[in-house]
């Protein structure tokens, strides 16, 4: 299971991402990340999570960034280097 800071690393980078993601809708999705990301980490983490895995866009996102097949940990996509859906690069 991914780590508070992690949740809450990924909340921060998917920002950027969210007009390509998911369009019109970024801008609410986007406030309510501000407003979780202005509280403790350890009580917004759920909320984020609940938050990015309603859209499949950020789901999908979510799930590249947090995942670990072989224990790596996933980078960001490349902001407009990748078609939506692409997956992040591992390191």
């Amino acid at each position: 299971m991914a780590q508070p800071d992690e949740i809450v690393r990924a909340a921060i980078l998917i920002r950027d991402e969210l007009p390509r993601l998911l369009g019109g809708r970024a801008a609410q999705v986007d406030a309510r990340l501000a407003e979780l990301l202005n509280s403790a980490p350890e009580e917004i983490t759920d909320e984020i999570i609940e938050l990015l895995r309603a859209h499949p866009e950020t789901r999908r996102w979510l799930r590249a960034y947090l995942g670990r097949p072989d224990g790596e940990k996933s980078l960001p996509p490349d902001r407009g280097n990748l078609a939506a859906g692409s997956q992040p690069r591992r390191r």
